[in-house]
């Protein structure tokens, strides 16, 4: 068997630990770097490239509730004589018929026996009086609505390339129920008919997933899924521009529109594009956890391996992604290690349940993110055993989450699974979604996201209407194509624009904390936008509802010292920082384009007490590109939003000038009040910082200094090539006296991108197992 190589660079990073006296002035010290290349066979890595694409059959829908009542029941004919083809009606007058007609066809026993009608329909020239059949009302085709999960009856949404597409084609009739209504759909591109599949003739209808069904002269409820026929399109269908046409027909099929006054109606072309779309990808990296967020109990860590991750429902989680995010590709990663906080060994703990620490998991992920090039997003798996309100976490703009993997489901509304629920939303804020103002729990007239901040003013629908879209039949509705990834659903489920409809039709905005939720048409937009897909909100017509919409809150608010925007309380008495920046003067950004050395630092301000921590700080002196990039995106997203805040993170010279200057901005999307403003930040390392300080306006809230002398580490072990497990050694020492963690990186391009593998080690050695999840 030939084996493959590639080169491992080892970089030990030696970082000081934080000191334990807030009195006594805690050190950024110069990280020095060990190299050793060892070569070695490239792993496969657990990465999962998902595109769901099959060829579904699904029954037709449990949630069909109409009984109808037909007063005419059709008969096909055991030996129709063709083509000699009559129609009923004794004012027949040849050429009235506008559309196109099938051509004839081979008589078939089989009652139910659908044609094979080719793209040109010819009209043909019926004789009068040989064949009596039954009277048909007058069948039209209302609307054929295209939809990937949220669309219009004008299929206003765009459309994104090889996604799995439902086309829906609602029938009427002029009065009179019809039970057995059946059709088919043409599509073609650039004038050339398309196949319905591989090894099928061109031209060839495809055939609807339900039927027959009942037409109505109300022309059917949308929401009753079996009131229209729908067809799944094959993905050969899904590329480019396309035009589709359905045609319906409610007599013998051999036949089809022989009893009907007119066939034009029976035909209805609409016009679509698909659009290419980028990929959604994420990796998922266990959290090291304990029951009760206690070290004395028993670990509670979500960590499946690729065999079990479908067994403990992380498959169900996350097939959420293609029912909630605009996506017809995804690619999952598996992190073969486990993430402890960086002084675990001293009793650090991860303490999820407290809104004011919950997101200390997120500065680690921040850092494992920093060095690699084209990251994914890093979701951090919370064990199930955690049930609480707050179910996720993340930080816009950083592209780091955590997330509890939660596969239950409502009983009510099979479609809404809690952690699939949560991860989209999560990944949503990564996206750069904000939080749709639309619950109110407690029924004080307040959203209660406001507690959490990161709201949208812009929101179409907000609270307390919170609506899909704006309520109308004809508006964007959901629509779950992708029903069966999961076995224990019967069928696909409509979602209503109209809050007050009940399970399993009922959904609020994905981005709100009502539930059950589904992607509104708005952030559905903003996401095509955010994958690549051209979408502008404003061209979909959300109008807001007359009374008001959007709950009034959003980063452009006016504030006030003691409330939110527009008067909203704050749930403590200082403005919430990510909606009401309102500091003014301080000196002017001092950020290089370019640098030889960054420091990466997090920590936390508490207004109330007027204090801040500095946690943890890395000054790294030959950075990878991404993480230069990363500084200098960072940059450019503040300004952007024309970010200020009462709090800001300085690096600065001995003598107390001022070298850096950046707002202290807290990304992260709470859910719940919190007392403490949360930061992380790539600073440019300039010649003479020596001190970082958190400041409001001149007082100092916290402090870092840089030590004296770097710690140095030699690298003692492996010296040559070897394969996987590598045992790796090293000895480490610092001149000031300061105790040591480490970090691993991995290297696949020769220092060019990077991987951490361990963070937060506390002895000299480390084994890089043989599965280890490593770009290749």
């Amino acid at each position: 068997m030939r084996r493959t190589f590639w080169t491992l660079v080892l970089a030990l990073l030696a970082v000081p630990i934080l000191a334990a006296r807030a009195s006594t002035p805690s050190r950024l010290a110069p990280t020095a770097t060990g190299r050793v290349i060892i070569l070695a066979p490239s792993p496969t890595p657990p990465i999962l490239i998902i595109q769901p694409s099959r060829t579904p059959t699904p029954p037709s829908s449990s949630f069909q509730t109409r009984t109808p009542t037909p007063t005419a029941t059709p008969t096909a004919s055991p030996t129709p004589t063709l083509p000699n083809l009559a129609v009923p009606s004794p004012t027949f007058t040849p050429g009235s018929f506008a559309g196109e007609l099938p051509a004839t066809v081979t008589p078939h026993g089989d009652p139910y026996y659908t044609p094979e009608l080719p793209l040109t329909l010819p009209s043909i020239t019926p004789t009068l009086g040989s064949f009596t059949g039954p009277q048909v009302p007058d069948l039209s085709v209302r609307r054929v609505e295209v939809t990937q999960g949220m669309q219009n009856l004008d299929n206003d949404m765009p459309l994104v390339e090889h996604r799995l597409t439902v086309v829906r084609v609602y029938v009427c009739t002029d009065g009179l129920d019809w039970p057995d209504v059946r059709g088919g759909l043409q599509a073609w591109r650039n004038g050339q008919a398309l196949a319905p599949g591989a090894g099928q003739p061109v031209g060839k209808a495809l055939l609807p997933a339900n039927g027959p069904i009942v037409a109505h002269d109300d022309c059917g409820n949308r929401l009753h899924l079996d009131d229209s026929l729908y067809f799944y399109l094959p993905t050969s269908w899904t590329s480019g521009d396309v035009s589709l046409r359905a045609f319906v027909y409610g007599t013998d099929p051999h036949a089809p529109f022989e009893y009907e006054d007119q066939d034009s109606n029976n035909f209805r072309t609409v016009e679509v594009e698909f659009q290419p779309a980028n990929a959604v990808a994420f990796r998922f990296i266990p959290l090291h956890l304990h029951e009760g967020y206690d070290r004395d109990n028993p670990t509670a860590t979500f960590f499946p391996t690729p065999i079990t991750f479908g067994i403990v429902g992380g498959w169900d989680i996350s097939y959420d992604m293609f029912r909630l995010h605009p996506v017809a590709e995804m690619f999952v990663e598996l992190a073969s290690e486990v993430i402890s906080p960086s002084f675990h060994w001293l009793g650090d703990e991860w303490k999820l349940n407290d809104a004011d620490k919950q997101g200390k998991p997120l500065d680690l992920l921040e850092w494992y993110r920093h060095w690699e090039d084209h990251a994914p997003w890093y979701v951090g798996m919370v064990s199930p055993v955690f049930d609480q309100d707050y179910t996720g976490l993340s930080r816009i703009g950083k592209g780091v989450s955590w997330v509890i993997m939660n596969p239950e489901h409502y009983p009510t509304s099979l479609w809404n699974i809690r952690g699939g629920l949560t991860l989209a939303h999560e990944l949503g804020h990564l996206a750069g979604l904000l939080h749709a103002a639309c619950a109110d729990g407690d029924n004080d007239g307040v959203p209660d996201e406001i507690a959490g901040g990161s709201i949208d003013a812009d929101f179409p629908t907000g609270f307390p209407h919170c609506s899909l879209a704006p309520v109308d039949p004809d508006g964007f509705y959901g629509f779950d194509v992708y029903w069966d990834l999961w076995a224990y659903n019967t069928g696909p489920t409509v979602i209503s624009n109209d809050p007050g409809e009940s399970a399993p039709n009922r959904g609020f905005p994905l981005m709100g904390y009502a539930k059950p939720s589904w992607t509104d048409a708005y952030d559905y937009c903003l996401l095509l936008d955010h994958y690549g897909v051209d979408c502008d909100p404003g061209n979909l017509e959300l109008s807001p509802p007359s009374t008001g919409g959007g709950g009034g809150v959003g980063p452009h608010a006016d504030c006030t010292p003691n409330t939110g925007p527009k008067g909203l309380p704050t749930p403590f008495n200082s403005p919430l920082w990510d909606l009401c920046l309102t500091s003014e003067g301080g000196p002017d950004w001092y950020f290089p384009q370019t640098a030889s050395s960054v420091i990466v630092v997090s920590g936390n301000v508490d207004p109330q007490a007027g204090t801040a921590t500095i946690d943890e700080v890395a000054r790294i002196p030959d950075p990878p590109a991404v993480m230069l990039d990363a500084m200098v995106t960072e940059r450019e997203a503040l300004l952007q939003r024309g970010a200020s805040s009462p709090f800001h993170l300085q690096l600065e010279a001995a003598d107390g000038t001022p070298l850096v200057f950046v707002p202290v901005i807290d990304s992260t999307t709470y859910h719940a009040p919190v007392q403490t403003l949360s930061f992380s930040a790539i600073l440019p390392d300039v010649p003479g910082g020596e001190v970082l300080r958190v400041r409001s306006a001149d007082a100092i809230l916290g402090e870092r200094r840089a030590s004296a002398s770097a710690p140095t580490i030699h690298v003692l072990e492996p010296t040559g090539p070897v394969q996987p497990p590598v045992s790796l050694a090293w000895e480490a020492s610092d001149p000031d006296g300061d105790p040591l963690t480490f970090t691993v990186l991995y290297t696949a391009d020769q220092g060019q991108t990077w991987r951490v593998v361990a963070d937060g080690l506390n002895e000299p050695s480390f084994t890089l197992e043989a599965d280890a999840t490593l770009p290749g």
